[in-house]
């Protein structure tokens, strides 16, 4: 992604869940009322690249075309679109998005659309050199039956705002034609199309205390206190130890110098759990607290996001400390995204894993995210405090838990900028059940940069 790339951890190895633990009931919710509005974004750059004339650019047509075969065999045709999504106002969320388009031609068989990176030139790109690569795993949307008329697609992984880029991949030799933005016909030019949700929430003035943490089963490993200041080779930039009580509803009023967090309403990467800070974070007795729990239905989780000074950063030192209850459908997934938003730049989790399960690291390969390059199973469990540490350097990511090396690799490590996002979300593969509650707390969190 991602991003904030929205995104999200995709998770490898999942090992089978223990025994469950005590679960406490949900506290009261507060009272969002959503309201919704129209973006409509014209295109700031298209192109298309055609095999044919693999040297030529397109940049300044005024139709562009997706086709297996433009004229005969090895004739095909791509065309890309790129869109900047503005900034959103307070407490807004990008609900939906769809890719809208003036097809001059007819086709059964539409062209698929893929995400790409976004740093491609409209005027430079040719189909031998400075095509954007595609991210993620497969399309974010189709046009199948297409009419000589403006149609559209609903388009998937629009969260953020920033450059938005996609590939119009054909799908058969029945082609089709669009106007460009360079068309005369300012109405037929490419649009993305955004429904923004606002979610406008009520907080009890004296919120509901969710019930206390379970207490750990062991004490914490040694040499536990916050790590302050610069270490050999590494420049600390960011750390908190919670010294500041904040209850349900106030942590991002408290502590919104040094976090934010994922926002109001947005769903988490299985879909089944929505994020709502105001509703899972405070901080009590040194700890920032998740109560991940269900209310009305709704399964309650959050992210938040260190203010690490620079945001993302190539390269950096990470470490938490951390523990939480066994709650059956719900997991870590605390990563490093990179800021592109781009899942093709990498992505480095730990700690992840299921919460009644063990702790898991892992290093996903640069240009094939879906692969792990490392995969680590620690074989301990959440229940007692533990310290969390990636070490990312260039051409090698480490991971260490409670001081002890668990895994390395040097295998396709990523170098593209990356943020931190202490993401706790429902399983990929289990819906939590609605009695399914407790706490992940963090005693504390630090990160360095390369000195």
């Amino acid at each position: 992604m991602t991003s904030v790339s929205l995104k999200v951890a995709v998770t490898a190895g999942v090992v089978t869940a223990l025994a469950a633990g005590t679960h406490q009931p949900p506290v009261s919710a507060a009272i969002s009322t959503p309201t919704t509005r129209t973006v409509v974004l014209n295109a700031s750059a298209d192109t298309m690249v055609s095999q044919a004339s693999p040297t030529s650019n397109y940049g300044r047509r005024g139709s562009l075309q997706a086709d297996t075969e433009d004229t005969t065999e090895n004739s095909a045709v791509v065309s890309y679109l790129r869109f900047s999504v503005p900034a959103l106002g307070e407490g807004e969320q990008i609900s939906s998005a769809r890719l809208s388009i003036q097809a001059t031609n007819g086709t059964t068989n539409g062209p698929a659309v893929w995400r790409t990176g976004a740093t491609w030139s409209e005027t430079g790109a040719t189909w031998r050199a400075g095509r954007p690569a595609r991210s993620g795993s497969g399309p974010v949307g189709n046009f199948t039956d297409v009419a000589i008329a403006r149609v559209s697609t609903a388009v998937d992984g629009v969260i953020a705002p920033g450059p938005v880029s996609f590939e119009l991949s054909p799908e058969s030799s029945n082609g089709m034609d669009f106007a460009s933005r360079e068309s005369g016909t300012a109405a037929s030019r490419p649009q993305l199309v955004l429904t923004v949700t606002t979610s406008t929430t009520t907080i009890p003035t004296e919120p509901s205390t969710p019930p206390e943490p379970t207490a750990p089963t062991a004490p914490g490993p040694a040499g536990t206190a916050l790590p302050q200041g610069d270490l050999p080779g590494w420049r600390q930039t960011f750390v908190d130890d919670f010294t500041t009580d904040a209850p349900l509803g106030r942590f991002l009023e408290l502590y919104g110098t040094r976090w934010k967090a994922y926002g109001e309403g947005w769903k988490d990467t299985s879909g089944n759990g929505v994020y709502s800070p105001s509703r899972v974070l405070s901080v009590k007795n040194g700890s920032l607290d998740y109560y991940v729990h269900t209310d009305n239905g709704v399964h309650y989780v959050a992210a938040p996001v260190p203010k690490v000074p620079t945001n993302g950063q190539p390269y950096g030192r990470y470490s938490v400390r951390f523990r939480a209850d066994a709650i059956p459908g719900y997991k870590t997934a605390w990563l490093l995204w990179p800021d592109s938003d781009n899942w093709s730049d990498g992505e480095i989790d730990f700690p992840e894993g299921n919460l009644t399960s063990t702790i898991q690291a892992y290093s996903h390969c640069v240009g094939e995210p879906q692969k792990n390059c490392l995969a680590v199973n620690t074989g301990k469990t959440f229940a007692d405090w533990h310290i969390a540490t990636v070490e990312w350097v260039p051409g090698k990511v480490t991971f260490f838990l409670d001081g002890q090396q668990v895994g390395t690799t040097t295998s396709r490590v990523p170098t593209a900028p990356m943020h931190w996002v202490l993401q706790t979300e429902t399983r990929l593969s289990e819906e939590p059940a609605d009695s399914a509650a407790g706490h992940v707390q963090i005693d504390w969190v630090a990160a360095w940069s390369r000195s």
